[in-house]
């Protein structure tokens, strides 16, 4: 039970440093412009933090992995936030 309150509190914590109106704005955003990730075929270098507080970290396996570009690089960042 401890290790669930300490997962959802981190999330809370996120949630409430986040400005209510990005995250309506960004969700709006990314259902808009979702589908043409397939569209991009030039190379590609995607930066995705580990400890993102905006931005999870399925985002930027989602782009590497829909991206269409032959020579894609996904790096993960460590130690730092967005």
């Amino acid at each position: 039970m401890e290790k669930n309150f300490k997962k959802y509190k981190g999330i809370l914590d996120k949630a409430f440093r986040t400005s209510p109106s990005f995250i309506i704005e960004f969700t709006k955003l990314v259902k808009k412009y979702k589908h043409v990730v397939t569209d991009i075929n030039c190379d590609v270098l995607v930066l995705q933090s580990t400890d993102d507080e905006i931005i999870p970290i399925e985002t930027g396996e989602f782009i590497y992995n829909n991206v269409s570009s032959r020579k894609k690089c996904l790096t993960y960042l460590k130690d730092c936030s967005h």
